[in-house]
């Protein structure tokens, strides 16, 4: 079995609660029964660099939508090394977008509207979050109802 992890939130000192799931969309503010659990699955053979895998689903993977930023779930076509599915690099407490073995120069944010909790993926001089990653090793997502349709 991978590593199993929630995603706890910081940004500026202030607590942003954990990584949740609502609709395929990931946000912030999060409690801790609703944190979704991830598993790291490696990505090629670069050192802290890990496929964000929704644990006990067959394809839900942490993404990046292209035209807005926002972070989502999606399915590989394939399988996710085939696929346009980024990883993600876990360096000095942050979570860094890589794609093709390259990081892209974006990181986990929130968005700019302050009303909204939804991740975002932008460059580093936007809103990053400080991460920090909770081994969770009997965890799991059956229990979360946002995830009840996903589970196998």
């Amino acid at each position: 079995m991978e590593k199993r992890v929630i995603l706890k939130l910081e940004q500026n000192g202030k607590d942003f609660g954990y990584v949740q799931l609502k609709n395929d969309i990931f946000y912030s503010n999060g409690t801790k029964e609703q944190a979704v659990v991830f598993e790291l699955e490696n990505y090629h053979d670069l050192p802290d660099t890990h496929y964000y895998r929704v644990a006990d689903t067959k394809k839900g993977y942490m993404d990046v939508k292209y035209t807005s930023s926002r972070v989502q779930v999606v399915e590989p076509w394939i399988s996710v090394d085939l696929s346009s599915i980024c990883a993600w690099k876990y360096i000095n407490n942050s979570l860094r977008m890589v794609v093709n073995q390259t990081e892209t120069g974006k990181m986990l944010s929130s968005s700019q509207d302050l009303e909204s909790k939804a991740l975002y993926a932008n460059f580093y001089e936007g809103k990053p979050f400080k991460v920090t990653q909770v081994e969770v090793k009997n965890a799991n997502n059956k229990s979360n109802p946002e995830l009840a349709h996903a589970i196998i």
